[in-house]
C-alpha cells in the first residue's frame, strides 16, 4: 500500500491528503448548493470549520474509548489537561500519541451533528434546510476517505478468498496470519483456518474483504443517487436528511458484517448499533415530518 506519497522534495501522508481533499471538494460542491438555496456562503464556512474540528476531537474521543480501558483513558485525559495547563508541549505531544493514530468515523460525525445543531441554534438557523443541503455530502467525503484507508492499508475485513479480495503485507496492520491471531485474537481464528488464505509464495501473508471498497462504492452510489433524483426526493423539509440517516447507517451495517471489529450482544459491533440509531432514527424522523407536513396540509 501507500501509506506516504513520495513527491520527491515531500511526502505526504495518503490518509491525510485523501481527508483534505474530502473536505476541500465538499466545501466546494456545497459553496454552489448554498449559492443555489439564496444562503450565505459565511455559514457554510461556518459550519465545515466546526466541522473539521468537532469531527477530528470526535473521531478521536471515539477511537481512544473504543480501543482503550477507562483506567487508561482517564489517566490519559487527566496528563494530556495537565501538560495543556503547565504548557509542557512535550509531554503533551507523548500523551496524545501514546493514544494512537486511529479515528472512528462514527465518532466524528456524532460530535459534529452536536456541534453544528448548537451553531444553527445560536444564529437561529433551519436546521432541517441546512441538513438537507449538506448530509448528502457527508456521503461523499466518507467515500474520499475510504480511498484513505485502503491507500494505508487500514481498516480491511475478514479472511477471503474471493476474485477480489486484496492482501496488505504493509498495511496497519499487516494481513497476516499472526495479525490475526494476536490483533484480532477475538475474532477466533485458528491458524489452521487462515492458512486457507494464504496469498501465492507465501507462508504469512493472507488475503482479506476490500471493506475500505466496498464502502467507498456504497457510499458513492447512494451520494450519486440522491443528488441525482434530489428534486424528487425533497417530499418536505427534512427528507433528505432522513435518507441519509437510513443509507449512511444502512452500507455501514452490512459492511460491518465484513470488517474485524470486536462483537458483542446479539454478534454486533458497536459501529452497528450506531449504525442502527441511524437507520432507526431516520425512519422515525421521516414518518414524523411525512405526518406533519400532512396533517399542516390539512388545516
Amino acid at each position: 500500500m501507500y501509506p506516504w506519497i513520495d513527491l520527491y522534495f515531500i511526502k505526504i501522508p495518503s490518509f491525510g491528503l485523501m481527508v483534505a481533499s474530502a473536505f476541500l471538494i465538499c466545501h466546494h460542491f456545497l459553496k454552489k448548493e448554498f449559492t443555489k438555496n439564496n444562503l450565505s456562503e459565511k455559514i457554510i464556512d461556518d459550519i465545515i470549520f466546526y466541522a473539521v474540528i468537532s469531527a477530528i476531537l470526535g473521531s478521536k474521543i471515539y477511537y481512544v474509548i473504543e480501543t482503550q480501558s477507562f483506567s487508561l483513558l482517564f489517566q490519559n485525559i487527566k496528563n494530556i489537561l495537565y501538560s495543556l495547563f503547565t504548557l509542557n508541549i512535550s509531554n503533551l505531544v507523548i500523551e496524545l500519541q501514546s493514544m494512537g493514530s486511529g479515528l472512528v468515523f462514527n465518532g466524528g460525525l456524532i460530535c459534529a451533528i452536536i456541534l453544528i445543531a448548537l451553531y444553527v441554534k445560536r444564529h437561529n438557523l433551519d436546521f432541517l434546510q441546512l441538513a438537507d443541503i449538506v448530509t448528502p455530502f457527508i456521503l461523499l467525503g466518507h467515500g474520499i476517505g475510504r480511498i484513505g484507508c485502503l491507500l494505508v492499508g487500514d481498516d480491511y475485513g475478514i479472511p477471503s478468498n474471493l476474485p477480489w479480495a486484496i492482501s496488505l503485507p504493509n498495511g496497519l496492520p499487516v494481513t497476516s496470519i499472526e495479525t490475526f491471531q494476536t490483533h484480532f485474537s477475538f475474532l477466533g481464528y485458528s491458524r489452521e483456518y487462515l492458512q486457507q488464505f494464504l496469498v501465492e509464495n507465501s507462508s504469512n501473508i493472507i488475503s482479506v474483504h476490500p471493506t475500505q471498497i466496498y464502502e467507498m462504492i456504497l457510499y458513492f452510489t447512494f451520494f450519486f443517487l440522491i443528488m441525482k433524483y434530489n428534486d424528487y426526493l425533497k417530499f418536505f423539509k427534512g427528507s433528505i436528511f432522513s435518507i441519509y440517516l437510513i443509507t449512511g447507517g444502512f452500507s455501514r451495517f452490512v459492511v460491518e458484517f465484513l470488517r474485524t471489529n470486536e462483537r458483542y450482544i446479539f454478534n454486533l459491533s458497536s459501529a452497528q448499533y450506531i449504525s442502527l440509531i441511524m437507520i432507526i432514527s431516520g425512519l422515525i424522523l421521516f414518518y414524523f415530518l411525512k405526518q406533519r407536513k400532512t396533517n399542516s396540509g390539512n388545516d
